[in-house]
C-alpha cells in the first residue's frame, strides 16, 4: 500500500504585526494518490477525522475514505436507487453521509435523498412525491442554508415547467414542491440570485429585463417564501439614473434579515461607480456608496477611461460579521480566446483553427459596511493569477472565518505553480500577507477555491494533476 506524503510541522515563526498578533505554525499532510482519469465529478465528505471521496463514474457510484494514518480504503459501490443518475450534491449525515439526486425508476424521473453509513452501507432512501416527474437532462439549481440543514432545488420537467423543491434533510416528514409560477412572480425579470436560510426561508432575487426597462431608471424584485410555500417578501428597488453592475443577496441568519450588495453603475456606462447596500427585510432602500478614487488611483486607474477599459469586477461572497456589518469581496477576473500566432488558416478540421483561453484572477476588492449600510472601510488585497486553457480551477481564492479574523488563501501565481499565500483580514480592515506552502516542492496544484474547512483552522484541499488527484488536509 502507498505510504502517505507528510509534510509535517512547517513552522512560521514570523511575527505578523508589531503587536504579536499571530504565532503560526501548520501541518500539511498529503494523501496517496488517485487515479480520476475515468471519474466525472467526484464530492468531498468531510467527517471529524476523516473524509469520504464519492467517486461519479457515471455508470457506477464510489466511496473511498482516507483512514486517519491516511490510506485509502478500497472503493464500494454505493447502492443508489434506479439505473441512471445525476448526483446534485453529497453531505455528511449524522456519522454516516448523504446523497441527493435525480434517477430513472422503473417507471419514471424521480428525486432521492439516500443515506449511507461511513462505510457505504444503504441505510435509507427517501424518495418524495413531487407531483412531477423532473427531467434527467435539465440543469437542475441547488443551493443549501449556512448550515447545510435545509436544500432547495430547481426542477424542470421535460416540457420546461418549472418546480421549486424545499426540504430539510434531517426532518424530512413535510417539504414543499410547487411550480414556480405559485410560489414567485418574475415575469419580466431574471431570477439570476437566490438564498436559503437556516429556517427554510427560500429568497430570489431578479434584476429588470431590458425590454421592460424604462429610459434611466431599472429595478431589482426580490420576493421570499417561507418553507411552507407562504410569500414573505415583495419587494422592489427602483434605481433611477443608475444601473445594477452586480448584487448577490444573503442571509443574515442571526439578526434574521435579509441584505441585497454588489455594485452599481451609472446609466448606459459599462463600469461600476461604486457599491449598493440595502437591507430588503426592513424595506429601507438602497444605498449607493461611491468608490473612494484615491483608492482607485492608487490601484492604477487613474481617469474614468481607465476604469471602464480595465474594471471587470465580479462579486465572490459576503460575509456577515457576528456585529451584523457585512463585509463583500470581489475579485478583477477575466477570460480572453485568442488565436496563437502560428494558427493555421488551412486548418483541414473546418473549425476555424486553434484557440487559445487565458484566464486572469487578480486583485481582491474588500468592503465593509456597518448593519446601517454605513462603509466602514474598503482594501485591496492584491494578487496576480494567471493560467491557460484550464477554465481558472486553480485561481481565485477561498475564504477561511473564524471568530476574530478571516483568511484568503490563494494560488500565488498560477503559472508558476510554486507557492500557496494567505491574507489574514482583521475585522478593522487591517491585513497581513505571507506564503505558507511551497507548493511545487510537494508535487502539489491545489484546487483552493474547492476547499472544505472543517474546523476554524482546518480544511481539506483537493490537488490535481495529469488525472491524478490528492487530497491535502492543513492545519494553519
Amino acid at each position: 500500500m502507498l505510504m502517505a506524503r507528510h509534510i509535517l510541522c512547517i513552522l512560521l515563526l514570523g511575527i505578523l504585526n508589531p503587536c504579536n498578533l499571530l504565532l503560526t505554525g501548520q501541518s500539511i499532510q498529503v494523501s496517496p494518490e488517485l487515479n480520476m482519469r475515468n471519474d466525472f465529478a467526484y464530492f468531498i465528505i468531510p467527517w471529524s477525522k476523516t473524509c469520504g471521496l464519492i467517486r461519479d463514474k457515471s455508470y457506477r457510484i464510489t466511496l473511498q475514505t482516507l483512514k486517519e494514518d491516511l490510506s485509502w480504503t478500497v472503493e464500494k459501490d454505493l447502492e443508489l436507487k434506479g439505473k441512471r443518475w445525476k448526483i446534485l450534491d453529497a453531505f455528511p449525515h449524522a456519522q454516516g453521509l448523504g446523497v441527493a439526486y435525480l434517477s430513472r425508476l422503473e417507471d419514471r424521473t424521480a428525486f432521492v435523498y439516500s443515506l449511507f453509513d461511513a462505510y457505504g452501507n444503504p441505510v435509507e432512501d427517501w424518495i418524495p412525491d413531487l407531483g412531477m416527474e423532473p427531467d434527467l437532462q435539465a440543469e437542475v439549481n441547488l443551493i443549501s442554508s449556512e448550515d447545510k440543514s435545509w436544500m432547495s432545488a430547481g426542477l424542470r420537467d421535460k416540457d420546461g415547467n418549472r418546480s421549486v423543491l424545499i426540504f430539510n434533510r434531517f426532518e424530512r416528514d413535510t417539504f414543499l414542491c410547487k411550480p414556480s409560477r405559485q410560489l414567485f412572480n418574475f415575469e419580466d425579470y431574471y431570477a439570476g440570485y437566490a438564498s436559503l436560510s437556516n429556517k427554510g426561508e427560500l429568497f430570489l432575487a431578479g434584476t429588470e429585463r431590458a425590454k421592460s426597462r424604462k429610459k434611466q431608471q431599472t429595478s431589482v424584485k426580490i420576493q421570499g417564501i417561507s418553507d411552507l410555500g407562504v410569500r414573505t417578501i415583495d419587494h422592489t428597488t427602483v434605481l433611477d439614473g443608475e444601473d445594477v453592475y452586480e448584487i448577490d443577496i444573503a442571509v443574515d441568519n442571526v439578526s434574521g434579515r435579509l441584505i441585497m450588495a454588489g455594485l452599481y453603475k451609472e446609466a448606459g456606462a459599462y463600469a461600476p461607480a461604486g457599491y449598493i447596500f440595502e437591507n430588503v427585510s426592513a424595506s429601507s432602500g438602497p444605498q449607493l456608496i461611491p468608490f473612494d478614487k484615491e483608492l482607485l488611483k492608487s490601484w492604477g486607474f487613474k481617469g474614468k477611461d481607465a476604469l471602464q477599459n480595465q474594471f471587470t469586477m465580479s462579486l465572490r461572497n459576503l460575509q456577515f460579521k457576528e456585529d451584523g456589518s457585512l463585509v463583500v469581496f470581489f475579485e478583477n477576473s477575466k477570460e480572453l480566446m485568442r488565436r496563437p500566432y502560428f494558427n493555421n488558416s488551412l486548418d483541414p478540421s473546418g473549425l476555424g483553427g486553434m484557440r487559445w483561453i487565458d484566464y486572469y484572477y487578480d486583485d481582491i476588492l474588500v468592503l465593509s459596511v456597518d448593519r446601517n449600510g454605513q462603509k466602514q472601510w474598503e482594501n485591496i488585497l492584491r494578487k496576480k493569477q494567471f493560467s491557460q486553457d484550464d477554465q481558472g480551477q486553480f485561481s481565485s481564492f477561498f475564504i477561511m472565518k473564524n471568530s476574530t479574523f478571516l483568511r484568503i488563501l490563494f494560488n500565488d501565481e498560477i503559472k508558476n505553480e510554486s507557492t500557496v499565500s494567505e491574507y489574514i483580514l482583521l475585522p478593522d480592515g487591517r491585513n497581513y500577507r505571507k506564503s505558507i506552502l511551497n507548493t511545487g516542492s510537494a508535487g502539489l496544484n491545489l484546487r483552493i477555491q474547492d476547499a472544505i474547512q472543517t474546523g476554524s483552522a482546518s480544511l481539506w484541499v483537493p490537488s490535481e494533476s495529469n488525472g491524478k488527484m490528492v487530497l491535502v488536509r492543513m492545519e494553519i
